[in-house]
């Protein structure tokens, strides 16, 4: 059984011009630069988001020699996820007592103490404790941000087999599934970790997989196999909202359009990168999933009629109970 607790703290993504990239993050997508490392002239990286909750590490390629690696392998793109512990030699031994692949041991480096893991889709990513600045606390470098309702939501995964996936983040680092749209064992899913709430950490981890895949992820899992794919951004306006980057230069990857039942739109970051722009999952979604401790399943509409009903009428009930006990 694990005893450490894993938080998603950032998602990296090596950028081959670390000033075109913050171009589109601040001036198109509104986020603010949180803090970064300064080499002389140039930032070797730097953290946006919107002040607080996860945020996106903007990497220089030429970095270090494992990201020199993965660039040559898929060129500039999501990198890896990291996840904070409160302690990084503890969290490293239990994962790799649990057979995780190991990518790098706990070393120091920028006040931090972190190693590197492989997930079963050898997808790499981090654990540090200390160092790297918490989010919310901003630095002294000039923030370009114009203003948005953008917030970062999800990072998403595309794996050939989504349950092997799925196991794999409840299993090893404690993620707990609290939405799914899925059939035949494929589709999406939605995770939290043990810092979920609906305020400050918000962020999920997406996990895709066939079939009922999009052109667009059939044609990158054939490419590259397992990956992580996107980055997703919610807002209360989608159109709004997409048009708004649009207008400030973003390109167009897919226009706003209904997916089951919520809106969506594509915009590209100047790295290739897909960047999604949907409305937020349901309050009350995740509420029900994280009180009965599973996920609701959207393709089900039935079953999760039937869950909401229920959990409303006892909602109602424990309101009232509270009100004429005043407990």
């Amino acid at each position: 059984m694990n005893t450490s607790i894993y938080r998603i703290h950032h998602v990296s993504i090596l950028c081959g011009d670390l000033k075109e990239s913050l171009s589109v993050y601040c001036d198109q997508l509104g986020q603010e630069v949180i803090t970064g490392k300064l080499a002389p002239g140039i930032p070797d990286h730097v953290f946006v988001g919107t002040g607080s909750g996860v945020t996106v590490q903007l990497i220089r390629k030429s970095q270090a020699d494992n990201e020199w690696a993965y660039a040559s392998k898929y060129g500039t793109s999501i990198y890896q996820i990291s996840y904070r512990v409160d302690d990084t030699d503890h969290a490293f031994e239990e994962l790799k007592s649990n057979g995780v692949r190991v990518a790098w041991e706990p070393q120091n480096a920028s006040g931090a103490r972190h190693c590197g893991f492989y997930d079963d889709d050898g997808l790499l990513f981090e654990l540090f404790s200390n160092g790297y600045s918490e989010t919310g606390s901003k630095s002294k470098l000039e923030n370009p941000s114009r203003g948005t309702e953008l917030r970062l939501h999800h990072v998403s995964i595309l794996t050939p087999n989504m349950r092997r996936a799925q196991r794999f983040y409840e299993e090893k680092l404690g993620l707990k599934t609290v939405f799914e749209l899925t059939k035949e064992d494929g589709g999406l899913i939605f995770m939290i970790d043990e810092a979920y709430d609906h305020w400050k950490n918000n962020f999920m981890l997406e996990i895709v997989g066939p079939p009922d895949l999009e052109p667009r992820e059939v044609e990158l899992l054939n490419q590259r196999g397992a990956c992580y794919d996107h980055l997703c951004y919610i807002a209360k306006d989608v159109k709004k909202s997409w048009q708004m980057v649009i207008q400030k230069g973003g390109k167009n990857a897919g226009v706003p359009t209904r997916y089951h039942g919520t809106w969506m739109a594509w915009v590209k970051d100047i790295n290739g990168n897909d960047l999604e722009i949907m409305q937020p999952i349901p309050k009350f979604v995740i509420d029900i999933a994280i009180e009965r401790g599973q996920g609701l399943n959207g393709s089900k509409l039935l079953q999760t009629l039937s869950i909401f009903i229920t959990y409303m009428v006892e909602a109602s009930l424990k309101s009232l109970k509270a009100l004429f006990t005043g407990s």
